[in-house]
């Protein structure tokens, strides 16, 4: 299993499951790893993110079990993992799944899971959307060893019509603004106001590739998910080099 590292702080992402700007391949079972960003100043933060086609695993408990001890034992250990696909829809499920991770720094929606494994850190839960496809957190270190930073992490609709939907909500939310900001976002802007020192990460399902650069005028307004990318290629660095960007479908 190859791990791969990446020393940006800022990301933008298309695809397998991602991170804004990391894409991360398919759960263990298939004998591939998450994906890894690192480094903030002087302290390094290792940071995965993984589609794991439905984490929770109702009627394969061992399986369940196996998967997540898999995470947990990564060597060297994860800092954070953003997950996508989990399919944690129940209080009890979540509290499952804790117990699991070993750990009580979590958040958890239908659709995604951040959790954080290093005592140090603090995960703050900031916003989760209403359809439960987006959650964004603030991470704090407890000595102050560097500034907080913001990690989001997306799971967008596969169906089309409702993969447009999605991307003309999203474009249009202050989710993406550092907490201080948020009173003053600006709820009529065509673009989100992207604060400096955050990762996105996700499972976008769509594939950078298949992004057309050739639309223009009312087409660009129209192609939600086109405008969406153009806002993370131009505020964002992806991590990943263009040999290593596939889609997950």
């Amino acid at each position: 299993m190859n791990l791969h590292n990446s020393n940006y702080t800022t990301t933008t992402n298309p695809h397998p499951p991602t991170i804004t700007g990391l894409s991360f391949p398919s759960p263990p079972h298939n004998n591939q790893e998450p994906l890894l960003v690192e480094s903030f100043l002087s302290s390094t933060i290792r940071i995965a993110t993984l589609n794991c086609r439905s984490l929770v695993k109702i009627n394969e408990p061992s399986r369940r079990q196996d998967f997540i001890r898999f995470l947990r034992k990564q060597n060297p250990p994860l800092n954070i993992i953003t997950l996508q696909e989990t399919h944690a829809s129940t209080t009890e499920l979540k509290l499952i799944l804790d117990n699991l991770f070993q750990t009580k720094q979590t958040v958890w929606s239908k659709h995604c899971g951040i959790v954080c494994f290093n005592p140090s850190l603090q995960l703050n839960p900031d916003f989760i959307t209403m359809d439960q496809r987006v959650i964004k957190c603030t991470i704090t270190h407890s000595q102050r060893t560097f500034d907080p930073f913001n990690i989001i992490t997306i799971y967008a609709p596969a169906h089309l019509a409702e993969h447009q939907q999605f991307f003309s909500r999203i474009i249009e939310m202050p989710i993406m603004c550092s907490s201080e900001d948020i009173s003053t976002v600006n709820f009529t802007s065509n673009t989100p106001s992207l604060p400096t020192r955050t990762i996105i990460t996700g499972d976008f399902n769509y594939s950078i590739r298949d992004v057309s650069t050739t639309l223009t005028g009312s087409q660009v307004l129209s192609n939600h998910q086109f405008r969406w990318n153009q806002e993370l290629q131009s505020k964002f660095r992806n991590c990943l080099d263009s040999s290593t960007i596939s889609p997950t479908f």
